[in-house]
């Protein structure tokens, strides 16, 4: 997983796409990362539990996690 900064200042985060294809269909917006701080640190100990484990748990809070961060510091833009 890489997180960027584009030629217009938006945040990118790439890479990720074996963890997010696991959540495809699912509610990201029911899980509760209410505790966790908003930090790329923390995205990336996310994006690295999700990539080890491969379950549906660990992906759904790391692209969970995932969308509070570009709500908070940026947007893709696709």
């Amino acid at each position: 997983m890489k997180i960027y900064k584009d030629e217009k200042g938006l945040i990118e985060i790439t890479g990720d796409e074996t963890v997010v294809v696991r959540t495809e269909g699912k509610d990201v917006s029911s899980v509760d990362i209410s505790n966790v701080r908003i930090t790329a640190d923390n995205l990336a100990d996310f994006y690295n539990v999700a990539a080890q484990r491969k379950d549906e748990e660990s992906a759904l809070k790391c692209v969970a996690l995932k969308q509070k961060y570009l709500e908070t510091f940026g947007t893709n833009v696709e």
